[in-house]
């Protein structure tokens, strides 16, 4: 190992120092990763559809709605933009 270079790398106890620790290469998983991304995805997706669906869905509606002057009745909300904010 050349030292000339200023390259210091870790040391751990009871080995020699010209042993490289330093970066680690992780083992070829590719297939296994990817099979726990996909189960990832498959398990957490009803959890996402849901809060789309059921917290997502009436937080944008609110948001139109807010721009419109509707009072939740039968009748056909009218846009009035920014007069609800108005002071």
């Amino acid at each position: 190992m050349d030292v000339s270079k200023a390259q210091v790398l870790p040391t751990v106890p009871g080995r020699p120092p010209d042993v490289q620790q330093w970066p680690r290469k992780r083992p070829d998983v590719g297939r296994l990763e990817a099979r726990e991304a996909r189960n990832f995805w498959l398990l957490i997706s009803p959890w996402i559809i849901g809060f789309l669906l059921f917290t997502g869905g009436p937080i944008l509606a609110v948001f139109i709605l807010s721009f419109t002057d509707y009072t939740g009745t039968a009748q056909i909300p009218s846009f009035i933009g920014l007069q609800n904010y108005s002071t």
